[in-house]
């Protein structure tokens, strides 16, 4: 029995679940609720005998039945468009019940979703609260770096049209500080609905706030110990959607993000001839240890 469950890019909990030649792929538009509903379903199940749980998306239904025989479980999932059309079968299977739920549990508690009820071991810390810190400091390190060689440009290269995505030296280091900010922002549990005002698209707020805000995430970043950087964080995305992640793969996504985006503004610096900080992880260990 195979069964794994991810996210894809719009929120949606994709579940990919098969038995030798029979699979299906089944998803939802709310993935905690969906989640929760799963969970629900097969405590049911494994207490009562039998559990049903329900994953809405935009165009109908799915529907989770379970069945337990002794320790034997039985898997049905149908999907439905509408009253009228009745259900449709997508997957049956039998299986061993401990094991499945075993299986389930893992997968939830791996998306940082509650799994308490059903069988497994929550997964261990991938990453220490002592690394993250070590790491946010590094991504400041570079960001203040990347921020101080683009202060000697004059006003025509920071805005030089490079037909990325952000465009341009400003527009890059915009976009960088304006995701450092939200995501923190979903940390704390504040309101984080606007990404960049377009009134905010200036050199000089960058050189007045971004450098408070690398302090602002290495105060909360002590303030996280290990069993805090496995704890789930639900936020909503810019779209609307609902979306859960434990604390470590957040702050590991914002380093890896500004990376990113730094290795483009490096890149903009040396097409216009001017050569860029070194910014390499490997530089600031070295500089650690000096």
């Amino acid at each position: 029995m195979q069964f794994s469950l991810d996210e894809d890019e719009f929120g949606r909990l994709v579940c990919l679940i098969s038995d030798g030649p029979t699979r299906a792929t089944v998803t939802a538009a709310n993935a905690i609720e969906a989640a929760r509903e799963l969970s629900a379903a097969i405590q049911s199940a494994l207490s009562a005998g039998t559990g049903e749980g329900f994953w809405e998306e935009s165009g109908g239904q799915y529907r989770w039945l379970f069945r337990r025989e002794n320790d034997r479980l039985r898997i049905v999932i149908l999907w439905s468009i509408g009253t009228l059309t009745g259900w449709e079968n997508k997957f049956w299977v039998e299986c061993e019940a401990a094991p499945f739920a075993r299986l389930v549990g893992e997968e939830l508690r791996r998306r940082g979703f509650d799994a308490s009820g059903l069988p497994g071991e929550a997964p261990p810390v991938a990453v220490s609260a002592a690394a993250l810190r070590l790491h946010l400091a590094y991504s400041a390190w570079a960001s203040r770096r990347l921020l101080e060689a683009a202060s000697r440009l004059t006003e025509a290269e920071r805005t030089r049209d490079f037909a990325t995505a952000d465009k341009s030296v400003l527009g890059t280091l915009l976009h960088l500080f304006a995701a450092d900010r939200i995501w923190l922002r979903r940390l704390r549990g504040e309101s984080a609905s606007s990404f960049l005002n377009e009134d905010e698209r200036r050199w000089d707020l960058l050189e007045a706030e971004w450098p408070p805000l690398w302090q602002a995430w290495q105060d909360w970043a002590f303030s996280v110990q290990d069993d805090g950087a496995r704890r789930p964080v639900r936020y909503f995305d810019l779209q609307g959607n609902p979306s859960e992640q434990p604390v470590w793969q957040i702050v590991l996504h914002v380093v890896n993000h500004a990376t990113h985006h730094r290795g483009q503004v490096a890149g903009f610096l040396r097409a216009m001839g001017h050569r860029p900080p070194p910014l390499d992880l490997i530089r600031y260990y070295r500089e650690l240890g000096s």
